[in-house]
């Protein structure tokens, strides 16, 4: 019998374009695995996405609902390649509401 072998990971069967099928998904899922881990994996697996996870409650908080629709990450993605963008001003809106004290 040979000392190494190689696992095969099975990819888990998930619908298509379902909150499962999310590769955010999956690493916040990851994430909540290490969590009963060592301080290390607390510090590398867990604690990166809790940071996210409060920057993005934070910014929820602080932006009005029309900054806001730019930024929610469930908002749904446009299709539309010749439709304008919010643009610059836009961006430099919703930076100065997120560094306002």
């Amino acid at each position: 019998m040979s000392r190494w072998w190689r696992a095969t990971a099975r990819t888990p069967d998930v619908e298509p374009d379902t909150v499962s099928a999310s590769p955010t998904y999956r690493r916040y899922l990851a994430a909540a695995a290490w969590s009963g881990g060592s301080a290390r994996d607390w510090d590398h697996s867990v604690r990166p996405v809790l940071a996210e996870l409060v920057d993005l409650a934070a910014a929820a908080r602080r932006l009005d609902p029309e900054l806001w629709a730019l930024v929610d990450p469930d908002a749904p993605r446009s299709p539309d390649r010749s439709a304008p963008g919010p643009g610059r001003d836009a961006l430099l809106r919703i930076l100065r509401e997120l560094d306002r004290p």
